[in-house]
């Protein structure tokens, strides 16, 4: 049978008009949580003519409340279900869920019944997340309600260890609950033990928490009512706290917000101890019983209790909150599409604001009831309660379960062309989290759609970009625009805007390969003579709008360096992206201006005894009118040499006469005289060891014959 503290905030009362005496005592002990002697009552009944239809709607309400639910589904399949009421007519739907049949959940939940098929979809995909193992130390009864006290494991169970003689539960005729631990003896041996102190009492104990160093303890205990000078019966559900003090725990205190008109139990503290979450069905709970929270004051107390919200709490039942060490806070639900029975969802909890519930899935989640799950202070490893393998679901047991991964979360959504609608295949898409960092990347299909899932690691997704290429500018759907349906978050279209004809640029400096920030590009139309200017980004790239069939010059500048230009053509390109430097057929690495720093001019290279500018080296003193032409106040030395074949004298003369000649070359492509220096240096400046007396080949000779330039003033 589940647990009375379960059960607690699970029962409902029910409003039958009894028919006669029979009906009307079976209804008082289904009122008065007595499922096990109304059961009976109703049982008797059948053979003595009742109304079948009340009979087998009590009895489904019964074994519905004991989580039976497999016999709630029979004997409400049974009754007349026209005649129920919405939440007979969820219960019945639950119980059949939970079974394996096929029922309308949209009947208990918010959505309709396609999403509900979704979402199941989609749990489903969470399959391998974890490994569920059966603890070996549960024993005939209840085991339930796990919480770790450091490397300890603290439950409740109503086994017999502890005490010679123990009252007995007339609802099960089990002893009542208590909090055992469990721990290691000298030899390494699990041993199980009741908790010492002042913590178990006669009365049923319940879940708990500890705060961060395990010095305090909130923990659930049912409260009592007199009937009369005798009898004693349980009604409601109270938060107890206690201390520990001189090695051990101190008398309890009630937790600031009980009361004899509602619940409250299953509390959870987050691992800064700032929050205290719990079970209730106080006033303003949304349906059954939903979970809440408080936080803590900085005088100490805790504040008025807040409702967790719609992403956490239904209509129906939400219990048994525990929250880990990322600040995710988990709890039962049968209100919540499920497995069956109870499922354990989670949320993420920032800022005093839950996320929305995510299904944990299988194997935690079953048909039956699962619950009450406490993960480690490492998160890889923890224990949760399910009464899955029992007959008849009658007892609850403890599963230690194991993390293979992380929380896998998958984005999808449509990338469209923002002009006419139409979805753009083959895009990039990234997930990116706050820092702009890359999580996962996916492509769409040839519909435009994608799907990436990734796993949470603590840097959630902040953005989804969708990289248009070079057709189209990249689109961004923020995380306010994400719409979660459990494990998978929908960013709906992401629309792209044709970018046409875009050209781009990116510079560095020469020497270091720095990227250059501040640089000035500008783009002339030749036809036209209008130019766009644009300045290179923190990215030491620039972009253009370009118009197709159209021929640019492109000059790029930046004080204290050589200017460089030249030309590009767009003909038969209409849209895409253009590199200008390869357009151009530049190198836009820029090369900063040192004065007097000699600078070798290469391939100018001359026939032996020859001053005559070759058409190869034409070629190559071009460059240096290009260089000029695009630095105006630059004035340049242009030095030539000859090797040591002949004379010495003989050799300064010839070095002058091509200097000179360069000169000359550079003179008649339209650069004034007055900006050119020459001189001829002969063989006193080899490159190699080929000297007078030296005998080398005409390839190491001519290594030597060479023009070189130095920016004397600029």
């Amino acid at each position: 049978m589940k647990s009375i503290i379960t059960t607690l905030f699970l029962a409902s009362t029910l409003s039958l008009c009894a028919q006669d005496g029979a009906l009307r005592k079976a209804q008082k002990e289904l009122d008065n949580y007595a499922y096990a002697e109304a059961i009976e009552r109703y049982e008797n009944m059948l053979s003595k003519g009742a109304d079948t239809n009340l009979v087998a709607k009590g009895l489904g309400d019964s074994y519905f409340a004991l989580r039976n639910m497999e016999a709630a589904a029979n004997w409400y399949a049974e009754a007349d279900a026209s005649t129920f009421d919405p939440e007979t007519e969820c219960k019945f739907a639950l119980a059949m869920h939970s079974t394996g049949e096929a029922s309308d959940m949209a009947k208990c939940v918010s959505v309709d019944q396609s999403m509900v098929d979704e979402i199941l979809n989609q749990v489903a995909t969470q399959s391998g997340r974890f490994s569920v193992t059966k603890a070996e130390f549960n024993q005939e009864g209840s085991d339930f309600g796990p919480v770790f006290l450091g490397d300890q494991l603290i439950f409740v169970s109503d086994r017999e260890e502890g005490v010679a003689v123990k009252k007995r539960f007339s609802w099960n005729n089990r002893p009542f609950l208590d909090l055992f631990v469990l721990r290691e003896d000298k030899y390494g041996m699990h041993v199980v033990e009741r908790i010492d102190g002042k913590i178990n009492t006669p009365l049923h104990e319940g879940p708990g928490c500890f705060n961060a160093d395990g010095t305090e303890f909130y923990f659930t205990r049912n409260q009592t009512e007199f009937e009369g000078k005798r009898n004693r019966s349980t009604r409601k559900l109270e938060i107890l706290h206690s201390q520990w003090e001189n090695d051990a725990w101190t008398t309890p205190t009630a937790f600031v917000h009980n009361s004899t008109a509602y619940s409250t139990g299953h509390p959870a503290l987050t691992p800064d101890n700032q929050y205290l979450f719990f079970a209730s069905d106080m006033e303003g709970s949304v349906g059954g019983t939903d979970i809440w929270f408080c936080e803590m004051q900085n005088d100490g107390t805790w504040s008025e209790p807040k409702n967790a919200g719609p992403n956490v709490n239904t209509t129906m039942n939400e219990l048994f909150p525990s929250v880990d060490k990322d600040g995710f806070l988990f709890f039962a639900s049968d209100g919540h599409v499920g497995l069956g029975g109870l499922d354990i969802f989670e949320s993420r909890f920032e800022n005093g604001t839950c996320s929305s519930a995510i299904n944990v899935g299988s194997p935690v989640n079953s048909t039956a009831d699962d619950f009450s799950i406490a993960i480690d202070r490492r998160g890889n490893t923890g224990y949760f309660s399910s009464n899955r393998d029992n007959e008849a679901s009658v007892n609850d047991d403890l599963y230690r379960v194991s993390f293979n991964h992380g929380r896998m979360f998958q984005f999808e959504g449509t990338v469209v062309n923002a002009e006419d609608q139409t979805t753009i295949p083959f895009c990039n898409v990234h997930l990116l989290d706050a820092d702009g960092q890359v999580l996962a990347t996916s492509t769409t299909d040839e519909n435009g759609t994608f799907s990436i899932a990734v796993e949470d690691e603590g840097r959630p997704v902040a953005q989804v970009l969708a990289d248009g290429g070079e057709e189209f500018s990249e689109g961004f759907a923020e995380e306010s625009a994400f719409r979660t349906i459990r494990y998978t978050t929908f960013t709906g279209d992401i629309p792209l805007t044709p970018l046409g004809l875009i050209g781009t640029a990116e510079l560095r400096e020469a020497s270091e390969g720095a990227i250059m920030i501040g640089a000035n590009v500008t783009l002339v139309n030749t036809a036209t003579k209008v130019a766009m200017a644009e300045t290179t980004d923190s990215s030491g790239e620039v972009w253009f709008d370009l118009d197709p069939s159209t021929n640019y010059e492109v000059i790029v500048a930046k004080e204290g360096y050589f200017t460089k230009s030249g030309y590009f053509t767009t003909t038969e390109k209409l849209s895409g992206t253009v590199d200008i430097a390869n357009a151009a057929g530049l190198d836009l690495s820029l090369e900063k201006i040192e004065v007097n720093k000699t600078v070798r001019i290469e391939n100018i290279n001359y026939d032996y005894n020859d001053f005559r500018i070759r058409t190869d080296a034409g070629h190559e003193l071009d460059k240096i009118v290009a260089l000029l032409k695009d630095n105006p106040t630059m004035k340049i030395e242009l030095a030539s040499h000859t090797d040591a074949r002949g004379s010495d004298s003989y050799n300064l003369k010839l070095s002058r006469k091509r200097a000179k000649s360069a000169v000359d070359y550079i003179v008649s492509q339209g650069i004034q005289k007055d900006r050119l220096h020459y001189k001829g240096y002969g063989e006193t400046v080899l490159l190699n060891d080929c000297g007078n007396g030296t005998k080398c080949d005409d390839a190491e000779h001519e290594v030597n014959r060479r023009t070189e330039f130095k920016v004397i003033e600029f």
